[in-house]
């Protein structure tokens, strides 16, 4: 038998090819007969068995299996840990900085787009930066998001007026977009399905660490420095962070042997537009409903109802012969597995940013307690999250179970929001920092436990994609988990208003003023008028009150969406194109996935 009759033409979707009968965005490579039907054929079958819950047939591959660790690996990992922090320094160290922030600037009512144009800019970039990481490889992607999130900070750090900080902020969430999909995308490359929760959940200790220390950081710069370094600390976090990517994230990549210009044809630039516009929609309505403007208000509804239909339309393009390259990996949306999981990631991160968000008004309104010392009360939740996170993990790389801790990881989280409606202005220590473990208990189970089922119903090559859409899922639901409890302690502050006899007062707090004098110490103002503060303290209860109630039934929510999924088999081989490179003498390379299967 020739040489060429052991070979087949084998084409990889979406890359050049010169043949003119064949659509632009394809390339010829040739594989071995047997090398590419046993991988096609084990592929199919790894995928299919665990969707059926099934064990495989034969234990895994040696040559499957990954190999010890190298020192490579242990110069990486600290690299996306520096990144991650970076990351989650900033999405929480602007908190306690903002008003200072916006009175400098004479934001006026422009101070929340601060914070939102980081929100927004970073989720709608997380398909396309996960569908770049396939095109382009890992490390440059990495690199260049480091690079983006370094020159926004610079550019809000630098800022005189409040369109250029937000313009900055714009970047960096680009940036940190960027930084959110990579980072887990590179784990997921280096280690079996099997260990991934337990990498995942060290990273997410570090965003804990980095989201814990952000506000007291940030309330130390806006009070004695200056609130310019809120974003300039971030340039030599930079610079260590892109020192450590560039030395050692070396990792392969199948390589195209089409142009720049090629490769980028392959980028979803339809899709991402219209998700772009999309996801600006929703947020434009949810930032203006309760405040601005009422709900039921046509400026509120028409870019809800607007951006509903653009994710209809993204979905449908995703679909259609005109996307040949999806930016989402469609077999997610056949599986209820998938599916169910991605609800309960949108849930639970939004019951974060839920509590995250009003628990410091509990401690600085009802407590009387500063923006900073607030943060050192919300540390029982971080933790909780980051060990229960952890030990999770681990134990889904043990067992390879992961559906259990869906269930009590939702039972936590939903009698942890409830607990919270009980706290007043007189709750123990115990009270406040217990209630906040139960709810921490529960989101770092759910946090390290929905992945595995997501990236278990799909093949190896679409990890990147599906990684950034479980990103993507988690990211609006921090959207929805600010505006919805806005909304409601807004409308309660609105209706109990009545009770405060201080004409001028009811004024200031009204139209979501609430919020903003609570962290002005309004509470401390009043304390030479104990009638007035007793009127206000119990308009804020209430509304609190409300607030955590609410809460509750999206709790409820979450736990009946963990029936629908099934346990499907977590695959201890590692079967990806992407790996650490190991460096040789002959100018060849080696792909070292770098971890042991324990």
């Amino acid at each position: 038998m020739t040489e060429a009759s052991t070979t087949t033409l084998t084409r990889r979707k979406n890359l050049p090819t010169n043949r003119p009968d064949e659509p632009d965005g394809q390339e010829i490579t040739l594989v071995p007969l047997e090398e590419a039907d046993q991988k096609q054929k084990g592929e199919r079958e790894q995928v299919k068995a665990a969707q059926e819950g099934q064990e495989p047939n034969e234990p895994p591959s040696p040559q499957n299996l990954p190999p010890p660790k190298t020192w490579r690996f242990w110069a990486v990992f600290p690299a996306l840990c520096m990144t991650t922090f970076l990351a989650a320094l900033d999405m929480s160290i602007l908190s306690t900085a903002l008003p200072t922030i916006a009175l400098d600037l004479h934001a006026g009512d422009l101070y929340m787009w601060i914070t939102n144009s980081y929100i927004l800019s970073s989720t709608v970039v997380l398909p396309l930066f996960g569908q770049m990481a396939n095109i382009f490889g890992r490390r440059w992607i990495m690199i260049s998001s480091v690079v983006i999130f370094a020159v926004g900070s610079a550019m809000a750090g630098g800022a005189n007026n409040v369109s250029a900080i937000i313009a900055g902020r714009t970047v960096q969430g680009i940036g940190g977009g960027g930084i959110n999909t990579l980072v887990d995308v590179v784990i997921c490359d280096l280690v079996p399905l099997r260990q991934r929760g337990k990498y995942v959940a060290l990273m997410a200790s570090v965003w804990a660490v980095g989201t814990t220390i952000g506000p007291v950081l940030g309330g130390a710069f806006a009070q004695y420095v200056s609130w310019r370094w809120v974003f300039l600390i971030n340039l030599p976090l930079c610079a260590v962070s892109l020192l450590l990517l560039v030395l050692f994230l070396r990792v392969t990549h199948p390589r195209s042997t089409g142009t720049i210009w090629q490769q980028l044809r392959r980028v979803d630039v339809v899709g991402n537009t219209i998700l772009t516009m999309a996801v600006v929609a929703i947020l434009l309505g949810l930032t203006w409903a309760g405040t601005s403007y009422p709900w039921s208000s046509w400026r509120v509804l028409v870019p809800l109802l607007l951006g509903l239909a653009g994710l209809v339309l993204f979905y449908g393009h995703q679909t259609s012969r005109f996307c040949p390259e999806p930016s989402l990996p469609l077999p997610l949306f056949s599986s209820a597995t998938a599916l169910c999981a991605l609800w309960i990631s949108f849930l639970q991160n939004m019951l974060l940013y839920w509590v995250g968000y009003f628990l410091p008004i509990y401690f600085q309104a009802i407590r009387s307690l500063t923006a900073t010392e607030s943060g050192i009360h919300v540390l029982p939740i971080t933790g909780a999250i980051a060990p229960f996170g952890v030990i999770t993990g681990i134990l889904i790389a043990v067992t390879g179970k992961y559906r259990v801790f869906h269930f009590v990881g939702y039972t936590c989280l939903t009698a942890g929001t409830g607990l919270l409606s009980l706290l007043n202005n007189q709750s123990p220590a115990r009270d406040w920092a217990g209630f906040q473990v139960v709810f921490g208990v529960g989101s770092g189970m759910i946090f390290s436990s929905t992945l595995p089922p997501i990236q278990a119903t799909l093949p190896e090559s679409d990890v990147a994609t599906a990684t950034a859409t479980w990103a993507f899922v988690r990211s609006l639901g921090c959207i929805w988990g600010i505006a919805i409890p806005t909304t409601i302690f807004n409308t309660r502050v609105q209706a109990l208003l009545y009770r405060v006899s201080s004409a001028s007062l009811r004024e200031q707090l009204g139209n979501g003023g609430a919020y903003a004098l609570a962290s002005d110490g309004l509470m401390r103002t009043l304390r030479d008028a104990p009638a007035l503060r007793a009127e206000v303290l119990g308009v804020y209860e209430e509304s609190l009150r409300w607030v955590w109630w609410m809460a509750v039934p999206f709790g409820v929510v979450g736990l009946l969406l963990c029936i629908p999924i099934k346990q499907l088999v977590l695959s201890e081989e590692l079967h990806m194109e992407f790996g650490l490179q190991e460096e040789d003498t002959g100018g060849s390379s080696e792909v070292s996935p770098a971890l042991p299967p324990g």
